[in-house]
């Protein structure tokens, strides 16, 4: 049930949001990551939020944390196709090869038409294979 709370809260989580993204803009990545963290309590459904966060965890190089947010992301929205292409981005930088394709393929799945992805799957095609 929606109530005035409710509304609130989620009203001041996407302020939040918009804090964030203007210090992901400004390169203050540690920042960004307390507001997002912030935007999260108020409104933990908000996959976009994770999104948003995991890439300045990222930019942190805390892949591990970001690959734990765009997991959250997708939890709550399978149907995105960048938090999978992100995190697909994030396990090839860990060497994940198999959980890298996983996610790429699960995005061209999704939107075939995304040509960087059949890219990226290619790539890893061709570097994993001896």
């Amino acid at each position: 049930m929606v109530s005035e709370n409710n509304v609130a809260e989620m009203h001041n989580a996407l302020a939040w949001n918009k804090i964030g993204n203007d210090a992901n803009d400004a390169g203050n990545y540690t920042f960004a990551v307390d507001v997002f963290t912030k935007s999260i309590e108020l409104n933990p459904n908000d996959g976009y939020t994770y999104y948003c966060r995991a890439g300045a965890y990222s930019k942190l190089s805390e892949h591990d944390k970001a690959i734990e947010d765009y997991s959250k992301a997708v939890a709550l929205n399978p149907q995105d196709v960048y938090s999978h292409f992100l995190r697909g981005n994030e396990y090839s930088e860990w060497g994940d090869l198999d959980k890298a394709m996983e996610d790429f393929n699960k995005m061209i799945e999704l939107y075939p038409q995304l040509a960087f992805a059949i890219t990226d799957v290619g790539l890893l095609m061709k570097y994993s294979i001896p």
